[in-house]
């Protein structure tokens, strides 16, 4: 994906995941976790889930190989993978 800004190793662009939607993935994640649970996202990005999940009291680890998408995350443990 190219929109200019930051790329990532796998080259995708963050300024484009940042506007991407939730849609109702954390509905369905909700409906299929009990409250308060923990959450593991692998390739968790800008946080597009793991932000709502947090915010709705889950105890959320995001993992990412990109620094700069993990920048993004609120309420949410960062695990970078790139070395």
């Amino acid at each position: 994906m190219d929109g200019g800004g930051v790329v990532t190793p796998d080259g995708c662009t963050v300024e484009v995941y940042l506007h991407l939607p939730a849609n109702g993935e954390p509905d369905l994640i909700d409906r299929a976790v009990p409250e308060g649970s923990r959450i593991l996202e692998l390739g968790c990005g800008t946080g597009r889930l793991a932000n709502v999940l947090a915010a709705r009291g889950h105890d959320v680890v995001g993992v990412d190989e990109s620094a700069a998408m993990l920048s993004h995350l609120r309420g949410v443990t960062p695990v970078c993978t790139h070395r």
